[in-house]
């Protein structure tokens, strides 16, 4: 945390973080409080720091504008985005047409951007990780992206890429002309609570659907699964409508599974109801070994990394030893965790 011991005593010994405060109280009268939070003070001070980025003028490879953080590359000269910082005023952003790539950690933690607005050159994207961003539009002329009401797709519309993390609607129809649901394309909605896959998706990628905790209940029709849990740590969701029947659902090899989930889910087939449940593996590797190769170290970091920035998948095995902080959900704060063990910060 960052209200290490060294930074409170400090922030203290100047007084910083100090306030002293009457209070009127609702019953009529007065209280005197003396409040001291040093660490606190100091890490908001530092944060609003961070909503601004400056770039010396005379860096050759960095530069900032509009206070998002750019790389220019030294072998094709391409730019990339590498930060766009929480700021109250940037609710909204057009990526230049000059940006290639976003990079992975870019928009990690956002908390105050809506919409973002890719450009005509954007050609990867790594990190969507904005839990209130509602809406991502492309530039018309794009060659790799296109959008449909804020939704992320491939250029031709074909495959679902990504669902923003804080489009608020409850019910959402996949796109009629989507064949294939990208990994993650839905992660961390809080809001949706019904997802309809139409009988045109003929693909599921690995595990589309991660930690949407108030999703309840997925229509779907029979297609190929190329992962055993393609719906992850869903905490509430309960029901499956599948309009095949139960031995299409067999053949599809899904189960769906969230350790929290007490009531269970139940599939409702054509021809009858089947309860789909997580498989009961043993394994002989402990928490966080991502890579199953018997060590704990900075590779199963760096696998976690990958998974999230979309380079490489994580196995249905991988996935149990990835949640090192068991909070339901393989995010970048598992990493990290990973990384303090090893330097022995905890």
């Amino acid at each position: 945390m960052f209200q290490d011991k060294v930074v409170v005593v400090t922030g203290g010994a100047n007084g910083i973080g100090l306030l002293d405060i009457v209070e009127n109280r609702f019953v009529g009268m007065k209280s005197r409080g003396v409040y001291e939070t040093p660490g606190g003070t100091i890490l908001y001070r530092a944060h609003r720091v961070l909503e601004t980025i400056t770039v010396d003028s005379n860096n050759k490879w960095y530069f900032a504008e509009n206070n998002v953080l750019f790389e220019k590359s030294f072998i094709d000269g391409s730019i990339e985005i590498i930060r766009i910082p929480c700021n109250k005023d940037l609710e909204s952003y057009v990526v230049p047409d000059n940006v290639k790539t976003i990079s992975y950690g870019a928009l990690t933690g956002n908390t105050t951007l809506k919409n973002l607005t890719l450009g005509k050159n954007i050609s990867a994207v790594y990190d969507f990780d904005a839990p209130c961003l509602e809406n991502i539009y492309v530039h018309p002329e794009n060659t790799t992206y296109s959008s449909a009401d804020g939704v992320l797709l491939s250029n031709n519309g074909t495959t679902l890429e990504f669902y923003p993390m804080g489009k608020t609607c409850a019910q959402y129809t996949v796109p009629s002309d989507v064949t294939t649901l990208n990994s993650l394309c839905f992660i961390d909605n809080p809001y949706l609570t019904e997802l309809t896959i139409p009988d045109t998706v003929k693909e599921l990628n690995h595990t589309v659907v991660e930690a949407c905790d108030n999703l309840t209940t997925i229509n779907m029709s029979p297609c190929e699964a190329s992962f055993f849990w393609p719906f992850l740590f869903c905490e509430k969701l309960t029901t499956v409508n599948f309009s095949g029947t139960v031995e299409e659902l067999k053949q599809m090899n899904i189960e769906l599974y969230h350790e929290e989930n007490k009531e269970g889910i139940y599939a409702y087939c054509s021809d009858g109801i089947v309860e789909l449940e997580a498989p009961d593996y043993e394994y002989e590797y402990e928490l966080g070994d991502v890579n199953m190769d018997q060590k704990l170290n900075i590779r199963d970091a760096t696998a976690i990394q990958k998974h999230l920035a979309k380079i490489s998948a994580l196995s249905e095995e991988a996935f149990f030893f990835a949640d090192y902080n068991t909070d339901g959900k393989v995010s970048i704060q598992d990493a990290t965790d990973i990384q303090k063990n090893i330097a022995g910060i905890f």
